[in-house]
Parts: C-alpha cells; sequence; structure tokens
C-alpha cells in the first residue's frame, strides 16, 4: 500500500509542476508573438503594380524592404515601426508614400491604407511566406 501511495502523491507532485510551467503569457510577451506575426514575405498592389514588401526582425531591431513588379530591385523601408499588430513604414519615392497597416487576427494579411499625394487609398497584402 505504501507504493500505490508514493506513486499517487509523485503523480501529484508532476501535476502541480507541471501545471505552473503552463502559465498563460504576461501581455508584453504575448505582444511580441504577435508582432512576430509580422515577419515573413506580403504581396500587395496599388498605383497599378504589384508590389512584394519583406519583413524581418533580428533581437529588438526591425528591418524591411520593398520592391515593385515594374523595377525588380529591392529598396529599404523607411521609417518602419511595428507595435503590437500596427506596422507603418514609407518608401523612398516622390511624391511621398506611407503605409499604415494592420495584422488580421489570422496572420494572413495585413491590411490599412497606403498614403499618396496625401489621400488615404484601402490597402491589404496577403502572406507569402
Amino acid at each position: 500500500m505504501g507504493g500505490r501511495s508514493n506513486i499517487a502523491s509523485a503523480a501529484i507532485a508532476c501535476l502541480a509542476l507541471c501545471s505552473s510551467l503552463a502559465t498563460p503569457a504576461t501581455p508584453a510577451v504575448a505582444q511580441n508573438r504577435m508582432a512576430n506575426d509580422v515577419t515573413g514575405t506580403w504581396s500587395g498592389s496599388f498605383a497599378q503594380t504589384d508590389w512584394t514588401f519583406e519583413i524581418r526582425r533580428e533581437s529588438d531591431t526591425w528591418s524591411g524592404r520593398y520592391m515593385s513588379a515594374k523595377t525588380k530591385t529591392w529598396q529599404p523601408m523607411q521609417s518602419l515601426t511595428v507595435s503590437a499588430r500596427k506596422v507603418r513604414f514609407s518608401m523612398n519615392a516622390q511624391p511621398p508614400v506611407s503605409f499604415d497597416l494592420e495584422l488580421d487576427p489570422s496572420a494572413k494579411a495585413l491590411t490599412g491604407d497606403v498614403n499618396v499625394f496625401g489621400r488615404k487609398l484601402p490597402f491589404s497584402a496577403a502572406r507569402k511566406s
């Protein structure tokens, strides 16, 4: 009987330890996990051109680049910021072009506005990778 009691005690201790390790993520950890979901390659269209956007994160540093189907040359994103589900960046272009996007709940699309000539136009980009 003593053997069963020891096994039951060990099982209860194991369950207690496992449940303490499975605590939900803190809001900061969850926010970082969501923000990490914007990393990858995205494709969308505006100004009658298809565009590819690539967003990367190394430690706490975000970087990105873009390419149009017309030029097929990568250019660095300007002023890229990622905060929670929001992504903002601009292109080195005349007229100035800027994006204000949000990651959808499925993490498969970035949607929002592209600002060109001071006008906000709807924009979305689908995840390629």
